[in-house]
């Protein structure tokens, strides 16, 4: 599950406090305004076409820094949080400044030796 959805699951539990909702709803405009959504992202379908994963490149400094914000929010209320970085996103079916959207190998999500 993404941070924007475990966030937005956690709001509507009314679990989070006002700054923690506030934080949440300027991060999801921030990114509406700076961030393009991929069309190749989105769930499965019933013929298990692989989905295509997001990935922010190491540049995305303010993009990153945003994500970590709401993680510490999750991690305040015991919900765990795990950051993936890869050499190996997949095959890209995506890319811009900030980016790139690619179906994963079988092994980008296994931890290195």
């Amino acid at each position: 599950m993404g941070l924007f959805t475990a966030m937005g699951i956690l709001r509507d539990k009314d679990v989070l406090v006002e700054y923690e909702i506030e934080l949440y709803e300027n991060t999801l405009r921030w990114f509406a305004k700076n961030l393009a959504v991929p069309r190749v992202l989105g769930g499965s379908n019933f013929h298990n076409r692989p989905t295509a994963v997001s990935w922010f490149k190491d540049t995305a400094i303010e993009h990153i820094g945003r994500m970590r914000q709401l993680g510490q929010i999750l991690e305040s209320h015991d919900i765990a949080v795990t950051q993936f970085s890869t050499d190996r996103p997949g095959k890209i079916q995506y890319e811009d400044p900030y980016q790139i959207a690619a179906i994963p190998f079988r092994d980008t999500f296994v931890p290195a030796a």
